[in-house]
C-alpha cells in the first residue's frame, strides 16, 4: 500500500512537471484542432466515401433495371422512395440526388424513336460537391445506356433485321459485346470543350497525420522533461526508488498522452461532427503512444546534454519516411514504410495490412521499457 502511495504521488509531481510548461497544451491540443479545422472549413461534407441518393422507377421495364443495374452502388447507396418523400429528403439535405425515370423509359415503336425514349430527370441535393458526385456517377450510366440505344438504333435499320425484336436484337448485342470485350476491345472517351487542368504540384497530407505528430511530438518533450538526470540520480539513491521513478514517469505520461489524444478527437468530433476515423482509430493510436513512450525511454539512456538533437533527427525520420508528415504511396507503406513505428500506424489506418500484428507491436514496446529501465539503472552517466 505505501508503495503505491508513493507511486502516486510521483504521478502528481510529474504531472505538475508537465502542468508548469504551459506551451506544451496549446502547442499539442491547440493546434492540431486549428489544423483539421482549417483543413475542414474547405468542404461542407467531410466524408465523401458513401453519397446517399434516391431513384424513382416510374417506367418498370427493362430498360429501368439495366440502368439501375449499372449504377455504382459502391460510391453511392441507391435507395427507392415514392416521388413525394424523395423530394421532401432532397430539400431537407439528406439525399445528395434524386433521379426519376419516366413511364415508356427505353421503350420505342419505331428504330428511329429508341434513342430519344433513354430520357430521365436528375435533380441535385443541397451539397453541390456530393451532388455533382451522384450526377457524374449517374451520367456514366446514360452514356453506356445511350451508346447500345445508338447502336440498338442502327442495327434495327439494317436489312435483314425486321425479323427481330428488339429484345433479340439486344441479347445479340450484348453477347457480341461480350466477345470483343474479352478479345480487348475497349473505348475511349474525348472530352470536347474541356480545358486541360493547369499541371502543377500537389502535397497531400494523409489522413489522421496531424493527431499522429502531435501525439507524438508531446511524448517525446514529456519524457525529456521527466527524465531528468539528476532526479534519477537521487531516486537511484532511495531503496526501490528507481523502480517507482520509472513506472510514475510512465504513467504520468501514458495518462497525459490519453488525455490529449481524447481531447483532440471528442473537441474536434464537436467541431466537425461530419468528420469520421477508422473504428481501431482510438487502440491504433494508444499503440503508438506506447511505441513514443518506449522511445522516449531509449532516448534517456543518452546524456542529457545531448538528447535533443539526435532524439529529433530520430523522430522525424520516422514521421516522415512513415507517410506521417507527408502522404507516402500506399506501395511504400506495404512493403517498408510498415517497419517504421510511424509507418505502422499510418498503414494501420489506412487500411493496409502489416506484417506485424498489434498484439507483436505492443509485446516489442514492452520489451524495449523493460530494456531501458534496466539500462538505465546501470547506465554509468545516470549512477556516476
Amino acid at each position: 500500500m505505501r508503495e503505491i502511495r508513493a507511486i502516486i504521488t510521483l504521478i502528481g509531481l510529474k504531472l505538475r512537471i508537465i502542468a508548469r510548461k504551459p506551451a506544451i497544451l496549446p502547442v499539442c491540443l491547440v493546434v492540431p484542432v486549428l489544423l483539421s479545422l482549417l483543413a475542414g472549413t474547405t468542404i461542407a461534407k467531410n466524408d465523401y466515401s458513401k453519397l446517399d441518393a434516391a431513384y424513382v422507377d416510374q417506367a418498370n421495364n427493362y430498360s429501368s433495371r439495366e440502368l439501375l443495374s449499372l449504377l455504382n452502388q459502391e460510391l453511392v447507396s441507391w435507395v427507392e422512395m415514392p416521388l413525394d418523400q424523395a423530394e421532401r429528403e432532397l430539400q431537407q439535405g439528406a439525399l445528395d440526388g434524386l433521379l426519376v425515370i419516366p413511364e415508356g423509359y427505353g421503350e420505342a415503336e419505331s428504330a428511329g424513336q429508341l434513342e430519344d425514349s433513354y430520357t430521365f430527370r436528375f435533380f441535385g441535393g443541397v451539397n453541390s460537391i456530393a451532388s455533382d458526385l451522384v450526377r457524374e456517377n449517374v451520367m456514366v450510366t446514360a452514356v453506356t445506356l445511350a451508346s447500345e440505344a445508338k447502336q440498338l438504333s442502327t442495327l434495327m435499320s439494317l436489312e435483314g433485321a425486321e425479323s427481330m425484336s428488339l429484345s433479340e436484337m439486344r441479347d445479340l448485342l450484348h453477347e457480341r459485346t461480350a466477345i470483343a470485350r474479352e478479345n480487348g476491345a475497349n473505348l475511349p472517351v474525348n472530352y470536347i470543350g474541356e480545358e486541360e487542368a493547369t499541371k502543377g504540384q500537389i502535397v497531400q497530407i494523409a489522413d489522421y497525420s496531424i493527431e499522429v505528430l502531435f501525439l507524438s511530438v508531446f511524448s517525446l518533450i514529456g519524457s525529456l522533461l521527466l527524465t531528468d538526470t539528476d532526479t534519477r540520480r537521487r531516486m537511484l539513491s532511495v531503496a526501490g526508488g528507481a523502480r517507482r521513478d520509472y513506472l510514475a514517469t510512465l504513467l504520468s505520461l501514458a495518462a497525459s498522452g490519453t488525455v490529449l489524444l481524447f481531447l483532440m478527437v471528442s473537441i474536434t468530433q464537436l467541431l466537425m461532427p461530419g468528420s469520421t476515423r477508422p473504428e481501431a482509430y482510438i487502440p491504433t493510436m494508444l499503440i503508438l503512444l506506447l511505441l513514443m513512450l518506449a522511445y522516449g525511454q531509449l532516448i534517456a539512456l543518452i546524456p542529457t546534454e545531448t538528447q535533443i538533437m539526435p532524439a529529433s533527427l530520430i523522430l522525424m525520420a520516422s514521421i516522415v519516411l512513415g507517410g506521417a508528415l507527408l502522404k507516402l504511396p500506399a506501395l511504400w507503406l506495404a512493403q517498408g514504410g510498415q517497419f517504421l513505428p510511424h509507418g505502422w500506424v499510418m498503414a494501420r489506418l489506412s487500411g493496409i495490412d502489416t506484417v506485424l500484428s498489434p498484439d507483436v507491436v505492443v509485446v516489442i514496446s514492452l520489451a524495449a521499457l523493460v530494456f531501458s529501465y534496466f539500462f538505465q539503472t546501470r547506465s554509468r552517466h545516470i549512477t556516476k
